[in-house]
């Protein structure tokens, strides 16, 4: 379920956005309520909404605020997720193409953000919110993922020390026991 998100200012109606080569989309700031509609649209980019798609769990479900941008087939164009479940909120905006939406899906919902949050989003959206916000960089945000899995499966690990085994007062604190292969490990030195 979506529904308009409420506002100071007259976004009510559907504002219209133009991307590269001058096509002009028809766009609706829309609130998220439904899980069903907002995870389809993450796993499309899966590494880049990692982060996102983990807060559809149950558990962090309750500490989230989504929304989305629609085109006018109503077509979910970006998300931004506000998690509010930590002291300083978190918003997490990690655009999809044409990335310039994300700039325009951030100038409508930075009045219904709080005072203070702490931001994930590329350098290029920072103007967005510039004007509303002291902006503090803190570094670059590199993420990794495996696409083809099959490429590790010959990997020799023999010289791969257990985390565990390092740091053995750490395992015992662990809440469980973890399999072997699940544990952190880091590469010893010879």
């Amino acid at each position: 379920m979506s529904v308009p998100c409420p506002s100071r200012t007259p976004i009510m109606e559907p504002t219209a956005y133009s991307v590269r080569g001058g096509f002009v989309k028809r766009m609706q700031l829309v609130s998220l309520h439904d899980k069903s509609e907002i995870e389809p649209f993450l796993r499309q980019n899966l590494f880049t909404h990692l982060f996102e798609v983990s807060d559809l769990d149950d558990h962090y479900w309750p500490y989230t605020i989504w929304f989305g941008l629609k085109d006018d087939g109503g077509n979910l164009r970006q998300v931004a997720l506000l998690y509010t479940g930590l002291l300083t909120p978190v918003l997490m905006v990690n655009a999809d193409r044409p990335c310039e939406m994300m700039s325009a899906l951030l100038q409508h919902i930075v009045h219904l953000l709080p005072g203070r949050v702490y931001a994930h989003m590329h350098p290029a959206h920072v103007a967005a919110i510039a004007d509303h916000f002291s902006v503090m960089p803190r570094g670059m945000f590199y993420r990794m993922g495996l696409l083809d899995a099959s490429r590790i499966w010959n990997v020799e690990t023999s010289r791969v020390d257990m985390f565990s085994e390092l740091y053995p007062s750490l395992r015992d604190a662990l809440p469980c026991k973890l399999p072997r292969q699940f544990v952190h490990h880091t590469v010893s030195e010879d």
